[in-house]
């Protein structure tokens, strides 16, 4: 197996904990948030929202409050204002500007779908119809929401299989027990598609299902954005039901379909197009959770599709979590690839249900071959901890360069938070202050809320439990870290038949940086992170921005691969929010130093021969003279 597995051993060994005077502070009450109470349309959720919706740089809040039963309540928005002190606070806006849904509500992502510069909502639904919210910020100048369900459907009026976005049919049954989402561009035509993940009930012994049905499960939908504000269902077409037996069929003896959890789109075989994860909850003998391979374009340019990847993959591959829950990948080695968490709500205690949270590591870096690896036997002592669990949440916490770990989880266990230090997890919710003991912690979502580089986070605790915002104080310890946050910005109008959405959902970042400060650029030294909206439990967004720790570098090298296919270097200095624009990136620039000079023909050239698709200049998927020809004519330009 190589480096990568050579380094899983010293990955996950948990290290001893030392009281640290740094950590999490719970400031929900200075921020004016101790009054929201989560509530939701059944017990799997809710997520939310954290991430900025109104334009001003700074991540609001819109979290979920249906079917409170005294009194009734709708969602709620809060924006992210100035204090009086100059810190933040959370002011509540009335209805939520519009997206105060009242349905049973179980979770909520947030996505550009319509291109016009603004963060639209989707809301999942629990035994109804889900609800597509648009922002008209941008074409009215003030924030506000409208209700585009309706406007969405391609067919309205038309008795057929789709109500837009708000529901679909299979068979004549509506799937109408939404608990998931995520936006992702699945054909690269610059306008993002929509998945979302439905449940039925679970499998509890033979012949015994919980739920008033023959068998448990549920198909899930794949909308296709058509890019005038409709969405066709083309989930069957497209080869993405949520669940299907090795032989392609969709019912056994133990389910129909299945009920899925979470889901989480990223580019896991590393060939530019995006791919799909979905985590299910049957628990019987047939039952799996799906990976999907995008299988991309054929030579005339007509989008393909996906197909079923769990089978290929060895052993218990999506077998091992029977109530898999939350979701979420990045790269937790730094090896290049992308990893993923998966949790579990098995009970512990049930000799058939491990109640084991799931750590796959990728293998791309290893054997350049796609495929993922249980690392549960390597280290149960990390895994076995977090029982019950619901949401997931990678991010660099202490901005060493490593991405952490947050675990939410039910009573009568705590959450948990995996501190990673690059040999190793430091388990240290407790000294850190984000434990949560004895709390019914639903979703996880995380978020720079104040600007300082810092990302905080924001854990849903239901059963009138109030939920919590931690502010990050790691600062205290480790002041000596740096951090970059990058916004992209996509160009849907680019060259090219392939486009990246307005805000580059699924572009692929690759940050080089001397993170550990010994004047040298180690195998271990590149962070890997996706744009994406969907993932953690339920359906749930954390920032869009992509926040990465610097550790004690003063630069670092970003390499962007945006979904039309472009890819471009940048110089990012220590400390620094910046902005990259597609439409304004100068791919001739191809060492990223902001000049252009023969050091950059030199690139090009070495990307050419190696026949790299970031010679590619005119991106139409080959490398010819005209690649030459445009690239000599930027550089003589300027790029201008």
């Amino acid at each position: 197996m190589g480096q990568h597995s050579a380094s899983i051993g010293l990955l996950l060994a948990v290290a001893s904990t030392a009281v640290a005077q740094g950590g999490f502070e719970d400031i929900t009450g200075a921020v004016g948030l101790s009054g929201y109470r989560a509530s939701m349309g059944d017990d799997h959720g809710p997520g939310g929202v954290f991430a900025d919706l109104d334009n001003d740089g700074y991540p609001d809040l819109y979290l979920l409050r249906a079917l409170v039963l005294a009194p009734p309540g709708t969602n709620q928005l809060f924006l992210n204002r100035p204090g009086s002190d100059g810190g933040r606070v959370f002011v509540e806006i009335p209805e939520a500007a519009g997206a105060d849904n009242s349905g049973p509500a179980t979770g909520a992502i947030a996505a550009d779908y319509d291109n016009d510069g603004d963060l639209d909502l989707y809301v999942t639904n629990f035994d109804g119809p889900n609800v597509l919210y648009r922002n008209t910020l941008i074409e009215t100048g003030t924030l506000g929401f409208v209700d585009a369900t309706d406007e969405s459907d391609p067919t309205p009026g038309v008795a057929d299989d789709q109500h837009g976005v708000g529901t679909a049919f299979h068979d004549g049954v509506e799937l109408d027990n939404s608990l998931t989402a995520a936006w992702a561009d699945v054909d690269r035509d610059g306008w993002i598609d929509l998945y979302v993940g439905n449940h039925n009930g679970y499998y509890k012994a033979p012949g015994v299902f919980e739920g008033p049905f023959d068998v448990p499960g549920r198909r899930d939908v794949l909308y296709r954005n058509n890019g005038d504000g409709t969405f066709t269902d083309i989930t069957m077409d497209a080869g993405v039901p949520g669940w299907e037996g090795p032989a392609g069929e969709q019912q056994t003896a133990f389910q129909r379909f299945s009920s899925s959890n979470a889901v989480i789109f990223a580019d896991l075989d590393e060939d530019g197009w995006i791919d799909l994860w979905v985590t299910n909850k049957i628990g019987g003998p047939d039952d799996r959770d799906m990976l999907y391979r995008n299988r991309g374009a054929d030579a005339g340019g007509q989008w393909l599709g996906f197909e079923t990847a769990t089978y290929a993959l060895p052993g218990t591959f999506g077998a091992a979590s029977p109530f898999a829950m939350g979701i979420d990948i990045a790269d937790v080695d730094n090896d290049g690839d992308l990893d993923a968490y998966i949790t579990d709500w098995s009970d512990p205690v049930e000799p058939t249900s491990p109640g084991l949270n799931d750590f796959w590591l990728g293998t791309m870096a290893d054997s350049a071959s796609f495929g993922f690896e249980l690392a549960i036997d390597a280290a149960p002592s990390y895994v076995a901890p977090a029982k019950l669990s619901w949401g997931a949440q990678f991010q660099d916490f202490d901005n060493d360069g490593w991405q952490d770990l947050h675990v939410t989880t039910s009573f009568p266990f705590r959450d948990y938070l995996y501190m990673n230090t690059g040999a190793g997890f430091d388990e240290r919710a407790i000294e850190l202050g984000v434990d949560r003991d004895r709390r019914e912690a639903r979703g996880s979502m995380s978020a720079d809320f104040d600007r300082d580089g810092w990302v905080d986070l924001f854990v849903v605790n239901i059963d009138g439990l109030a939920s919590a915002l931690f502010r990050n104080e790691l600062a205290a310890t480790s002041s000596d870290h740096g951090f970059a946050t990058l916004r992209l910005v996509g160009d849907p109008e680019g060259p090219g038949v392939r486009r990246s959405s307005l805000d580059a959902i699924g572009a692929t970042v690759e940050l080089v940086a001397d993170i550990d400060g010994d004047g040298v650029i180690g195998p271990r030294e590149t962070q890997t992170k996706i744009v994406t909206s969907g993932s953690s439990n339920a359906a749930s967004t954390s920032s869009l921005d992509l926040e990465f720790g610097l550790g004690l570098a003063s630069t670092a090298q970003a390499f962007v691969r945006w979904p039309s296919g472009l890819e471009s270097a940048h110089t990012i200095q220590r400390d620094s929010f910046v902005t990259i624009d597609e439409a304004v990136v100068c791919v001739a620039d191809m060492d990223g130093d902001g000049r252009l000079t023969r050091f950059d023909f030199l690139a090009f050239g070495g990307h050419f021969d190696a026949g790299d698709g970031r010679a590619d200049i005119d991106r139409d998927g080959r490398l010819t003279v005209f690649d030459f020809l445009l690239f000599q004519n930027l550089f003589d330009a300027g790029c201008g």
